[in-house]
């Protein structure tokens, strides 16, 4: 894993480059997504790239 951490907006933001392994055939011909939440932060799905 790595990560970075910015806040030259003002804001803390902190990314995070997490590997991640799954079977063409789990996903019954969807595209592979990931989905995060955090604290204060609605749940967000976005495509796995």
């Amino acid at each position: 894993m790595t990560a970075a951490t910015s806040a030259s907006d003002g804001l803390s933001t902190t990314t995070a480059t997490l590997p991640a392994a799954y079977r063409t055939a789990d996903l019954h011909g969807s595209a592979p997504s990931v989905r995060g939440t955090g604290w204060h932060t609605p749940e967000r799905t976005v495509p796995a790239a």
